[in-house]
């Protein structure tokens, strides 16, 4: 780590130290997507949470990006951008971190204009100060990355399960309606089956006067068949959908694997 350069210590809960974040250019973004200068891989900072910049004084400043859980500076939320002076504890969602200037001279913490960032962009895969939990080097490992892992995949195993128990729900009511159609389609085909041979023996002594009740019962075993075949359809449907959500399912919420492992 070089003494000449701004940095971000991550800060665990009773004071314990993780890995350090270096503020090496101008402009750098921090956030959970790996486009970011700075990537922090915990649940509750956003994929591009927010923007580090150093002035023509080297003075650092923090900003939120719009950020879901917010940005925080010693307790207070910030809606703008703020100057960091040594000592500063900054949070990013759950995620705290004490700022270490490159100079030893202490600033008061004060805020600056609003100003809107250039917006991020990707550098060819090429990520500066990155920041993993689930794989942390050279005796850096601490006990926050560990609960930081074991909360994240909390996480992910709650969203898989919530959405695994709605497709379940999907593929039980598919079947009955498949079973309950089944049942309607045979049930009305042996109904016409029936009708259609009574009104078939009733044909030589039919003398055009009214409808048969064969008849009758012909028509009435169709519409029962043809009432069975549309839920035997919307049940069909009904599991394509759910086995496709369960593939959507396994794609975005995949379960996380520490490297190694």
């Amino acid at each position: 780590m070089s003494a000449n350069v701004s940095r971000l210590i991550a800060r665990g809960p009773g004071g314990s130290s993780g890995s350090e974040l270096e503020v090496t250019r101008a402009y750098m973004t921090l956030g959970r997507s790996h486009t970011n200068d700075l990537v922090v891989s915990e649940p509750t900072v956003s994929r591009v949470h927010a923007s580090l910049s150093v002035d023509g004084a080297g003075r650092v400043s923090v900003q939120d990006l719009g950020s879901s859980a917010g940005t925080s500076v010693n307790g207070h939320p910030t809606s703008g951008p703020v100057i960091l002076r040594s000592g500063d504890v900054v949070s990013f969602g759950g995620e705290r971190f004490q700022f270490q200037g490159a100079s030893s001279k202490s600033e008061a913490t004060a805020a600056l204009p609003v100003q809107r960032p250039p917006r991020p962009r990707p550098r060819d895969g090429h990520v500066q100060g990155q920041y993993e939990i689930e794989n942390q080097h050279a005796g850096t490992i601490s006990n926050v990355a560990g609960n930081q892992y074991t909360a994240y995949v909390s996480h992910i195993r709650q969203e898989r399960e919530s959405f695994l128990q709605a497709v379940a729900a999907t593929k039980t009511r598919a079947r009955w309606l498949i079973w309950i159609g089944a049942g309607l389609a045979i049930t009305g085909l042996v109904i016409a089956g029936s009708g259609f041979y009574q009104f078939m023996e009733e044909i030589p002594n039919y003398r055009g006067v009214g409808t048969p009740a064969s008849f009758r019962l012909y028509i009435t075993g169709l519409f029962i068949a043809g009432g069975g075949s549309i839920l035997i359809t919307i049940g069909i449907v009904l599991h394509v959908v759910a086995t496709s959500r369960r593939k959507k399912v396994e794609r975005e919420f995949p379960l996380p694997r520490r490297r190694g492992y």
